[in-house]
């Protein structure tokens, strides 16, 4: 896998976090990417202060997630505590 800055994202394999609910989840990366991309679910992250959503997105035949950049076009998935 290429591991460019710009395709770090594609290396996450697991997301986790606590639901709207209070339950806690933790759950591989294609499913999370199936999720969204079915529109069964939608997940964001909380990133200093700062609500981001989760999108997703397939290459090669392959979901996978990110953030949409910011302005120092940073996935800020890539900042978060492994889980």
């Amino acid at each position: 896998m290429d591991l460019r800055p710009e395709r770090l994202h594609e290396a996450i394999r697991r997301v986790g976090g606590v639901r709207s609910d209070g339950e806690r989840f933790n759950i591989a990366r294609q499913k999370c990417a199936e999720d969204i991309l079915n529109e069964t679910e939608s997940y964001c992250v909380m990133v200093l202060g700062i609500q981001m959503d989760v999108t997703a997105y397939e290459k090669d035949g392959e979901q996978f997630i990110r953030t949409r950049p910011n302005k120092n076009q940073v996935d800020s998935l890539l900042s978060l505590d492994p889980c």
